[in-house]
């Protein structure tokens, strides 16, 4: 199991503050705004999931996410980001991810393709990365800062969380 590299954090010479969350799990999603809870008699929420629970701002490509993707979209979308034009970006906003299992659900669903017989789908296997959920989301919000993704187990989300905090140090992002 990897070790946290705290040794090369320099102290804080910042405060960082935490302004906005969002999260989704078996229990739903939410942010710092609201939270909707998910009713276990509508079904499996990984089955149910529809961006229209989500977002009143449309988003096209949901329905052909994995569910990584989904989950990562969903979550950042309870930031409540405000949209840009199509000409604007943010070059001083980074996307930095931990996830634990990655892409195993795609890789799964890609494998299987194949033992049946089919050929490679090209779409499903652009979801077998698991740096492909931070894409969308930089897509989706126009992020132009610095990306990762981390998948080391069960520490990915401390080490994304450090690493962040790294960023915020050492550069003029948010």
């Amino acid at each position: 199991m990897p070790s946290l590299p705290s040794a090369r954090f320099r102290p804080m010479d910042k405060r960082i503050i935490a302004t906005s969350f969002g999260f989704i799990d078996e229990t739903g999603f939410g942010g710092k705004a609201e939270t909707h809870t998910w009713n276990k008699a509508a079904g499996d929420l990984r089955q149910n999931l529809r961006w229209r629970m989500v977002s009143q701002i449309p988003h096209e490509r949901f329905g052909r996410l994995d569910l990584l993707s989904k989950y990562v979209t969903v979550a950042v979308e309870m930031l409540g980001l405000p949209f840009l034009h199509q000409e604007e970006i943010r070059l001083d906003t980074a996307v930095v991810m931990g996830t634990t299992f990655g892409c195993h659900g795609a890789d799964l669903d890609f494998y299987q393709g194949i033992q049946r017989g089919e050929a490679a789908s090209p779409t499903l296997f652009a979801y077998t990365l698991p740096s492909i959920a931070v894409g969308e989301v930089a897509i989706r919000h126009r992020l132009g800062g610095p990306s990762y993704c981390f998948m080391v187990g069960a520490e990915s989300g401390l080490l994304a969380l450090w690493e962040g905090i790294k960023l915020l140090q050492e550069e003029n992002l948010t």
